[in-house]
């Protein structure tokens, strides 16, 4: 930049001035970080939403002094926690996993719901950097699936001998469980299924029940003793996602009766 000035004997005088810029690579491209959610699903009416928030340096400089600020709803609220978490310094390359808990109460079932994450960084130079993120949420309504009334038949079985499991299966949640289906298993390998692998109790709304009974064969080679099986409940939410829930109960096999022996029948038991 040229400039012009008249000196104090009258004479014209003139100043010249050259600023130099060095160009670097885009500072998009230094420092660019991308943040995620684990999944886009909050149930309400839960006090289990822990939601793993994932930022990841994809950029070409170290990220120093990260802080990460979470703003949600007013009629949200963040658990065990204040808002901002300390992240520190992310090299190029690094993920860093963020755990949130987060409350959302059950009125909001049906709804969509966004939070800002405010992110907060210094540059190789010092000087501090912001960006802002929005991720948003579907809620839907719990499911508690609570098993009532079980009971086995007889209480103590032989080896070959089959026995029936009773019960009723509960919805103590918010949300309607679709496709509800029982069946009984064994790590142990100790039963084997009859003509019914399973029993399908189709809907069951909130604070609703259904009953259950299911038989299965005791294998011939189990020996004598204590043994745990599984009552697995399976069933979806209003999203379409299959869930399940397992209740282990003990079952008792005794010795084979000996052709002739006279004892008397065993019977059920109530479980709880």
């Amino acid at each position: 930049r040229d400039r012009s000035y008249t000196s104090a004997y009258g004479f014209e005088r003139k100043l010249s001035h050259k600023i130099g810029l060095v160009a670097s690579s885009s500072i998009e491209t230094q420092y660019r970080i991308e943040v995620e959610a684990e999944n886009y699903i909050l149930t309400a009416g839960s006090f289990n939403n822990t939601v793993n928030i994932r930022v990841r340096n994809c950029g070409s400089k170290v990220v120093k002094l990260l802080t990460l600020k979470i703003s949600v709803p007013s009629n949200l609220a963040i658990l065990g926690e204040d808002n901002k978490w300390f992240i520190g310094n992310i090299e190029p390359g690094d993920e860093v996993e963020v755990p949130i808990k987060i409350y959302v109460p059950a009125k909001l079932v049906g709804s969509s719901i966004q939070v800002t994450l405010e992110l907060t960084y210094l540059d190789e130079h010092g000087f501090q950097l912001s960006e802002n993120r929005k991720i948003g949420f579907t809620i839907i309504g719990y499911i508690d699936m609570q098993m009532v009334s079980l009971s086995i038949s007889p209480s103590t079985a032989e080896a070959g001998d089959i026995f029936t499991i009773s019960g009723a299966v509960r919805n103590d949640g918010i949300s309607t469980a679709s496709n509800v289906r029982v069946s009984i298993e064994s790590r142990e390998g100790i039963i084997e299924p009859l003509a019914m692998e399973s029993v399908f109790i189709g809907s069951l709304s909130p604070g609703s029940q259904a009953p259950f009974s299911l038989s299965v064969r005791v294998k011939d080679d189990v020996a004598p003793g204590r043994y745990t099986i599984t009552i697995k409940v399976v069933f979806k939410d209003e999203l379409g996602k299959e869930h399940f829930k397992s209740y282990p109960i003990q079952v008792s096999v005794k010795a084979r009766r000996q052709v002739g022996a006279i004892e008397a029948p065993a019977r059920g038991e109530r479980l709880f």
